[in-house]
């Protein structure tokens, strides 16, 4: 049987009206996934308004670390995540733990493009010093992000108009930044 144009735009619209209206943190990555792979901005967005209101509960959801790199780094772009960015870099950590299991590859490989995404300059000194401890014994963040971070500390140069110093939504303010 061959089906029309106009009844497959239907039977799209009806799985995106689907998505959009059964979304739960246990279901919006895969529907992210599918938004994304799809090419739907419509359903993007509404999966990454969901994320932003329910941050951490979808970072501890099962599906979370299933996520794909091109879905996990569109949603660490966001500003509007409603968590510190110790949790974001949790999550990450997390993440690539498992896909660095699933695919044989190191934690550093599989980080590559994500860990950029991460704010590491919104950090509070003393937690990224344990970072930077944790990182030596299992290497994932690059010594270049770090050691850039700790001289943007050094010298007071955090550029406020850098994705990397813009505080998103979930942001504790640092000790050490407050004047």
């Amino acid at each position: 049987a061959v089906v029309s144009t106009q009844s497959t735009g239907d039977l799209k619209k009806l799985c995106i009206d689907f998505f959009k209206s059964t979304l739960t943190v246990d279901t919006v990555c895969e529907a992210l996934q599918a938004a994304i792979s799809y090419n739907n901005s419509d359903l993007k967005k509404t999966c990454l308004g969901f994320v932003e209101r329910n941050t951490l509960g979808v970072f501890k959801s099962r599906t979370f670390v299933e996520m794909s790199e091109e879905s996990l780094s569109y949603i660490l772009q966001s500003d509007k995540l409603k968590a510190d960015e110790s949790e974001v870099l949790n999550a990450v950590k997390e993440w690539c733990t498992v896909n660095a299991v699933i695919t044989g590859q190191s934690m550093k490989d599989v980080a590559r493009k994500v860990i950029g995404h991460v704010r590491f300059s919104l950090l509070d000194p003393e937690y990224l010093s344990l970072v930077e401890k944790e990182n030596e014994l299992k290497p994932f963040i690059p010594e270049k992000i770090i050691s850039d971070c700790w001289r943007n500390f050094a010298l007071h140069d955090l550029d406020p108009t850098s994705v990397q110093c813009r505080p998103r939504e979930g942001t504790n303010p640092k000790r050490s930044q407050e004047s």
